[in-house]
């Protein structure tokens, strides 16, 4: 029984320590911790075409209110706002507080009102060699012209958004995949 306690813990402490894991806690701060050039790079498809799309980070500003509000623009002219209720862009939250399996909100942009809701706060992202644990995953549902249409978006601790999923409902109320995008690579 002792070896087997003994044997127990070592294996804890070996799976634990791999170099290929990347374990770190999930915060809104550790998701969108970046700076000027931080870059990312993702590959996917787009209606069965390959796709490759990259951001950078071209600048950052921090002010205080009555708390810190951090706004990054990338390289596409899009800002990316962490404020006191999540993170956001010049439209809609990606993410909100609390970080729970459950937590919903509503994004609206003119006539569109799209469900957003954390479906996961425990998801593994396979990166290169690495496999990132306790990643985010949100779905984001919305009807466009009477289809109803599911974004799934998965953000994980000091990259952000680390892949992309779309989905639109045929006439027989089957999601067929649309687009798919992962990160590929991410430069600090």
């Amino acid at each position: 029984m002792k070896y087997l306690f003994i044997f127990a813990i070592t294996s804890l402490f070996l799976a634990c320590s791999s170099s290929n894991e990347m374990i770190k806690p999930v915060t809104l701060s550790n998701l969108l911790n970046l700076k000027v050039n931080s870059t990312w790079s993702y590959e996917g498809t787009f209606l069965g075409e390959k796709i490759k799309y990259e951001l950078k980070i071209v600048d950052v500003k921090e002010e205080v209110k009555d708390v810190k509000i951090f706004t990054y623009k990338d390289s596409k002219g899009q800002n990316y706002t962490h404020d006191k209720f999540g993170i956001r862009n010049d439209k809609f939250y990606f993410v909100k507080y609390p970080l729970e399996v459950g937590t919903s909100w509503v994004n609206k942009e003119k006539d569109e009102v799209e469900i957003a809701t954390i479906e996961s706060i425990t998801e593994k992202f396979k990166f290169g060699e690495d496999e990132l644990h306790s990643c985010i995953k949100v779905s984001y549902k919305k009807s466009i012209e009477s289809k109803n249409v599911l974004v799934i978006r998965t953000f994980c601790a000091g990259y952000f958004l680390v892949s992309l999923e779309t989905y639109l409902e045929n006439n027989e109320g089957i999601a067929i995949k649309q687009s798919s995008f992962e990160l590929k690579s991410f430069l600090y």
